[in-house]
């Protein structure tokens, strides 16, 4: 199974952690914001919610983030 994530079991632990404590974190803002405020998003601030949670996803991934890939 190694091979095939191409990861030790301590950094798949560590992803999986880092995925815990993202999720949690998000929980614990859509409540202390409100579910009233998702709905007054712009297509623009969504748009940049979107971008920011791939950059997050990548991280927890310990991927670099890129601007562009050539």
């Amino acid at each position: 199974m190694q091979q095939q994530l191409q990861m030790t079991w301590v950094e798949a632990g560590v992803t999986v952690l880092a995925a815990l404590a993202i999720y949690v974190v998000l929980i614990l803002f859509s409540r202390l914001v409100g579910p009233r405020s998702f709905a007054r998003l712009t297509a623009f601030d969504f748009a940049v919610t979107v971008a920011l949670g791939a950059v997050v996803g990548a991280s927890s991934q310990r991927h670099s983030p890129r601007a562009a890939s050539a």
